[in-house]
């Protein structure tokens, strides 16, 4: 008897997919899955945020040395990025005309004014200037003594002056070249402290309300991540960096950490939050579908249970989970990928 609107041929092809789907599912249930379980424990979790930053002089180990006087620069002797040594020559400057011309005026000045006291005296003793007109020449001498001294303390009675390094440090700027001609007080070389670093790590606008001074803060270089230095976060920046769109948090490197990193180096910053103690397991162990996260249970006869979670701080490789498991419950880390709510799974090495 055929089936109305059915071919046999069709009936035929229905039957084996029903009986070879009925076939799966109890192979599903049957089958023995190879897995790594771990047992679920609570654990340290830190909230963190990662940030990029560049490795800058603090400015108050950075010193500028400028020229006291006019001149043209006959020698340089540092680039950017060099490292000096306390009393090391730095530039060298040929005096201008103008500051050697000022320098012998106050030493003529001085001349004259001694000349000047010497006559007042001569006459005060003859009666015929008052002590009044002495001491007015005394007070002119002075005057001219005074700047003459300064002239030589400017170096204008020099015609070359070196300017030196003040401490060990590096050379951050060079503002000239050989052969420039500079006005008195203008910087030509900063200088900066090894010893004085700090960090602006850049952060998103939404996070800054999360942050506060003091939060640690691990610091580690983005091209070696063997070196990981501990410091705190000192200042939160109250308006975005017009470079990069982000806020500047300041955090400055410990003296003793130092060495380890160099001037205008890339590094990478991991702000502490928070940090809590809760349920944790790999990260492997976590699997998603439309419903949500969930991970496999093992229970005591090695069957495999499908358990929604909730996740939250990840951390370490690790992710913060919460819902119906418990710790001391073994939940499957590698070879989840295999497994249906049901399945017998056994330890992989037993």
């Amino acid at each position: 008897m055929r089936m109305p609107g059915v071919s046999i041929r069709s009936a035929l092809l229905l039957a084996f997919f029903f009986h070879g789907q009925a076939a799966l599912a109890a192979d599903s249930a049957s089958a023995t899955v190879l897995v790594n379980t771990q047992t679920l424990q609570m654990k340290s979790m830190s909230e963190t945020i990662e940030t990029y930053g560049q490795v800058i002089p603090d400015p108050d180990s950075q010193s500028n040395i400028a020229v006291l006087h006019a001149g043209t620069v006959e020698k340089l002797m540092v680039r950017p990025g060099e490292q000096v040594h306390a009393g090391q020559e730095l530039v060298r400057l040929a005096t201008a005309p103008a500051s050697r011309m000022a320098y012998q005026q106050a030493k003529a000045a001085v001349k004259y004014a001694e000349a000047e006291l010497e006559r007042k005296r001569s006459l005060f003793s003859q009666h015929l200037v008052t002590k009044g007109d002495v001491a007015t020449a005394e007070q002119a001498l002075n005057s001219a003594r005074t700047t003459l001294q300064t002239q030589e303390k400017l170096g204008s009675d020099q015609s070359v002056s070196t300017l030196r390094a003040p401490f060990d440090g590096v050379i951050t700027s060079v503002s000239v070249a050989q052969g420039d001609q500079v006005q008195q007080n203008t910087t030509v070389v900063q200088v900066a402290r090894r010893q004085g670093m700090l960090v602006p790590l850049g952060v998103e606008q939404e996070d800054i309300i999360r942050l506060q001074v003091g939060q640690q803060v691990i610091i580690e270089p983005v091209f070696n991540h063997n070196i990981n230095i501990t410091s705190a976060v000192s200042q939160i920046h109250a308006m975005a960096n017009p470079t990069t769109g982000l806020v500047d948090v300041i955090v400055p490197v410990p003296a003793d950490s130092t060495s380890s990193l160099i001037f205008n180096e890339m590094v990478r910053g991991h702000i502490t939050l928070k940090e809590v103690k809760t349920l944790a397991v790999p990260r492997s162990a976590i699997l998603t579908d439309n419903k949500g996260a969930y991970v496999f249970t093992v229970d005591g006869g090695q069957v495999a249970h499908k358990v929604y979670i909730d996740t939250s701080i990840e951390s370490g490789g690790f992710v913060a989970i919460s819902g119906p498991v418990k710790a001391g419950d073994r939940v499957v880390t590698t070879g989840n990928y295999e497994l249906v709510d049901g399945m017998h799974v056994q330890e992989a090495g037993q």
